[in-house]
């Protein structure tokens, strides 16, 4: 990963504040359609200076059903998220941020499932939003039954499933599903700080998250929450079982570095 991709989350531009943030992360890829699919999405994107993708709603065409649908798009951002060096954000969530969620996607990535005598298939159209121009369209064999429906991250490495590097990453997720809430109090409420950059940090917020949809939860509650006009506070009882969540990640990625 090269110096200018150190850090797993960036600001897209001064304009969209301190909370909205370039997602990225070393977590490994899905092999096969879906990782040369996202290879090639990654590689145009590139020819063209831009990291930032925005993965739309996708649609269910012919005889595919809608779970198939959004199983896909589940399937292909949780890919890109894997790829080091993009973005990747839902356009669902960066609605809920209006214009700076505008103008932090440089590529909007559309999809349609389509099911047809020849099996499943994902048509994948790219814009580049900058000028409204498609970049290419692709088109993959999305498979059939359980492997067409996404696996969960914690999946990923088979070989240590077992090991007691996967059974702590499996209970931190745990703990970070319960804990999202307060974990985006706590960032909103340090970024406000008079003076607060992230430059100074080890790691930046969220790029310990495992699981997409966590992560996609985490920057929406950040953002909501470092804009609202209204003080972001948390209870002492809140406050010390975050900090003390963020110890035990800190721990564990010393331990387990393989998973940064």
């Amino acid at each position: 990963m090269t110096a200018g991709f150190s850090w797993c989350i960036r600001f897209a531009a001064a304009a969209l504040g301190a909370a909205l943030l370039l997602l990225c992360s070393a977590a490994p890829c899905f092999a096969g359609e879906y990782e040369r699919a996202a290879g090639q999405l990654v590689k145009a994107a590139a020819e063209k200076g831009l990291t930032r993708l925005a993965i739309g709603g996708f649609t269910a065409r012919e005889q595919a059903v809608p779970e198939e649908a959004a199983a896909a798009q589940r399937r292909l951002s949780e890919t890109l998220y894997g790829t080091p060096g993009v973005g990747v954000m839902d356009t669902a969530v960066l609605e809920k941020m209006q214009e700076r969620g505008r103008l932090w996607a440089q590529v909007l990535v559309k999809g349609q499932v389509y099911r047809t005598g020849a099996g499943l298939f994902l048509v994948l159209k790219a814009v580049d939003l900058r000028t409204g121009r498609p970049m290419g369209t692709m088109q993959i064999n999305a498979g059939s039954g359980p492997e067409a429906f996404p696996k969960d991250l914690r999946d990923a490495p088979g070989g240590l499933k077992d090991s007691a590097c996967a059974k702590a990453s499996d209970e931190l997720l745990k703990e970070n599903l319960a804990a999202v809430d307060q974990k985006a109090r706590y960032w909103a409420a340090r970024a406000r700080e008079p003076g607060f950059s992230y430059a100074g940090l080890d790691r930046a917020p969220g790029s310990e998250l495992r699981d997409y949809p966590t992560i996609q939860k985490f920057y929406a509650l950040l953002n909501a929450y470092y804009e609202q006009d209204a003080p972001v506070t948390l209870a002492p009882a809140e406050l010390a079982g975050v900090k003390k969540l963020l110890e035990k990640e800190a721990a564990f990625l010393r331990a387990c570095p393989e998973t940064k």
